[in-house]
């Protein structure tokens, strides 16, 4: 995924011996004091996001053993419920999509790994490094799938792997039976280029919406609207400059995957009263007919 904000949570975000020299300790205590605070506001984002991922019923318990099952569970696609607050946009709300100091701070360690324990850490993060440079949309039962192979129980209890999985969390369950198919329009028409939802990434990596940059945030609430307007009429036109930054192109394209999911849950509720993963062949045709994804390479 070439120097996303996935693989900052990945790379950035294990068993009990050797603490003092595990690679992942000296992150995250690199992140840590990188924060004008010393970590107390995302130790608090940590701790707070926890209890909700217990509160709504994805946790059992805050133990190290529950985030393991949930992880099993995702990776067998019995899991498929996202938390009610996005981690990465809380993340965001701290961090901001970069940090000078924090990434500066990771690649001097990074640098010396060789005198870390971080033969964990680099199986960890080369094996998830793979999957995001697919440069294809982020299965959450595939990421699931790795982590759980790669971790053991008390792995889950370190607060550097917390940050890597409380992320994966946020990502679509397709396994539950979204059709995340995606239809390319190759030779559009002036009509469907007219009509199509255009949002760019210029060289900046700044997106663009309407001729005026916009918050990653807002992506969310503009594609909404536009996709309950048009239905299954609606086209999505993503342009990125070749300069743009992937992680923002990344946050973009996982954000829209995100909240196409969360329409054609909500129309199956509305319309047939029951999940989607409850309704059968035909109906799930119909939900995905009505919010298809079209774009226009």
């Amino acid at each position: 995924m070439k120097r996303t904000i996935f693989i900052l949570f990945f790379c950035f975000c294990i068993s009990s011996y050797c603490q003092d020299a595990r690679i992942e300790n000296a992150i995250s205590k690199c992140m840590y004091n990188s924060m004008p605070d010393n970590g107390t506001s995302l130790k608090l984002l940590i701790k707070n996001h926890q209890n909700l991922l217990i509160k709504e019923f994805i946790l059992k318990d805050s133990t190290a053993k529950s985030l393991q099952i949930a992880f099993s569970e995702m990776a067998s696609g019995k899991l498929h419920k996202t938390p009610s607050k996005s981690f990465i946009k809380q993340w965001h709300e701290l961090f901001g999509p970069e940090k000078e100091e924090l990434n500066n701070c990771q690649k001097k360690i990074v640098k010396k790994s060789n005198e870390y324990e971080s033969e964990k850490y680099l199986m960890f993060t080369n094996e998830l490094i793979q999957i995001f440079s697919k440069n294809e949309g982020i299965e959450r039962k595939e990421v699931a799938t790795i982590i759980n192979d790669v971790l053991e129980t008390q792995d889950y209890g370190m607060e550097y792997y917390k940050l890597s999985v409380f992320f994966v969390f946020d990502l679509i369950a397709t396994s539950a039976g979204v059709d995340h198919t995606v239809t390319t329009l190759k030779s559009p028409t002036d009509q469907q280029i007219s009509n199509a939802l255009k949002i760019e990434i210029n060289g900046e990596s700044k997106i663009i919406y309407q001729n005026k940059p916009i918050e990653i945030d807002q992506v969310g609430e503009i594609l909404s609207k536009y996709y309950k307007r048009n239905k299954s009429k609606s086209i999505l036109s993503l342009k990125t400059d070749k300069n743009a930054k992937y992680n923002v192109y990344a946050e973009v394209s996982e954000l829209i995957r995100k909240e196409l999911n969360q329409l054609r849950m909500e129309l199956a509720e509305s319309k047939f009263k029951k999940p989607f993963e409850k309704l059968n062949q035909t109906e799930m045709d119909f939900v995905n007919t009505t919010y298809p994804m079209v774009v226009i390479e």
